[in-house]
Formats: structure tokens, C-alpha cells, sequence
């Protein structure tokens, strides 16, 4: 109605931000793409933010080629960048190279973000130190990484990262051999994420809470995932 180009493009951006934690991954590309188009029709350059957002809604999409490129003309002139934003790309390379298998580079944006302060920043890093010790087969360090994430995610009230990391931590002790532990995590994550409304995860990591408490001989836990699942699946 105002004809308000900030207004216009907040708009666009906040929707897609919505989007991307409700894993509406198209969806948020294309309000991504009308903010651009908003900006491109005055003339107006696009913001390191709104690049930073699509960057990390292709990467959700598996196109690690295109983020890594849009994470490249994020970092061309560091002088413009805000801190934050400038860290976030560092943390999103950074699962960029680890999906890629390149070590090296992962190591590099582990560095590029020092020791953060704010506890969101922490906690990224926390993550990228995770996955580094899992490229490493140091499944130990890889625990201990990723609940010191899940504590930080917590603390940040990023309670969707948050389940992510305890089933990241769950992982590297089933990898560890340490299946009781692995379950509780599971099942951590599971009931977590039922809560939020993100039922396929949470039925993917009850029942495999249930399976390894069931091979580790954790009754117990087992059956809290059963528990958790069938009140899931209910009508």
C-alpha cells in the first residue's frame, strides 16, 4: 500500500526466514528471489544478509556449488560485513567443507571464527569442531563436541539445532560402540523434535532410540521410545 521498498523487503526476508525453519525450502527461495527483484528494480545492491539467507537455503537444498559461491561473494569486501553475518558464512562453509570431505578447509573456517562470544556463535562453532573430530574418526572428541553444542543451542533457544545436535551427538556414540548412550540422545532428539511438530525426524530418531536400547539392554529407554512413538503415530 505505502509503496515502501524497506518495508517491502523485511517483509520478504522475515517470510523467508519462517520458511526455512518450517523446511518450506522452495518456498523461502522464492520470497528470497522478489526481495532481490524488489532491490534489483531500484537499483539497490543486495545485502550480505539476504545473500547469506539464500546461500543457506541452497545448501538445505543440496546444492553445495551454488552456497559455496554466494558464501564467496559474501567474503569479497570483509569491510562492509557486520560481524555476525561475517561468522555465520564462516560457520555454513564450514558444513560446506565437511560435507565435501575437505578437511583443510573445514580446520580454516573453525579459525576464521576465533572464540565467539555470544553463545549462538559458540555453539557453531562447537558444531564445525564436531564434525571436523567425525572426519577424523575421533568419535570421542565428536561426543563431547556435540553436546557441548547441544548445551549452547539450548542456551540460545534454538531448540530445533538443538534436537539436530543431540542426534549428531547420538551418532558419534553409536559409532563409539556405546549404543546405550546413542539411544538416550535418540531419544533426547526424538521427543524433542515431537514437540516442535517435526514428526518425520522425531519418528526417525525414537525408533532408532528404541532399536539400539533394545540391542544395548536399555529396557528403560526403549521403552520411553516406544512410549513416544506410538503417542506420534496416534491419531
Amino acid at each position: 500500500v505505502l509503496d515502501d521498498l524497506n518495508a517491502i523487503v523485511d517483509s520478504k526476508y522475515n517470510l523467508a526466514v519462517c520458511l526455512t525453519r518450517l523446511g518450506l525450502y522452495g518456498q523461502a527461495l522464492e520470497q528470497v528471489n522478489q526481495a532481490q527483484a524488489e532491490l534489483d528494480r531500484t537499483n539497490r545492491s543486495i545485502p550480505a544478509d539476504i545473500l547469506l539467507l539464500e546461500a543457506t537455503i541452497v545448501y538445505r537444498m543440496d546444492e553445495l556449488d551454488n552456497a559455496w559461491q554466494l558464501t564467496e561473494m559474501i567474503l569479497l569486501d570483509t569491510s562492509r560485513l557486520s560481524g555476525a553475518v561475517q561468522s555465520k558464512t564462516h560457520f555454513l562453509r564450514g558444513l560446506i567443507a565437511a560435507e565435501r570431505g575437505d578437511i583443510d578447509q573445514l580446520r580454516h573456517e573453525i579459525a576464521s571464527l576465533g572464540k565467539p562470544s555470544t553463545v549462538g556463535l559458540r555453539a557453531d562453532r562447537e558444531e564445525l569442531v564436531g564434525r571436523l573430530a567425525v572426519a577424523e574418526g575421533n568419535w570421542r572428541g565428536a561426543m563431547g563436541a556435540f553436546d557441548n553444542t547441544v548445551e549452547f543451542r539450548r542456551d540460545d533457544f534454538d531448540y530445533s539445532e538443538m534436537a539436530n545436535a543431540l542426534a549428531l551427538a547420538a551418532w558419534a556414540c553409536e559409532q563409539a560402540g556405546q549404543l546405550s548412550e546413542a539411544s538416550k540422545r535418540y531419544l533426547r532428539a526424538g521427543r524433542s523434535a515431537a514437540q516442535q511438530g517435526e514428526n518425520h525426524k522425531a519418528s526417525n530418531w525414537l525408533n532408532r532410540a528404541e532399536k539400539l536400547a533394545g540391542e544395548a539392554g536399555d529396557e528403560l529407554t526403549a521403552k520411553q521410545a516406544r512410549t513416544y512413538r506410538k503417542w506420534l503415530e496416534a491419531p
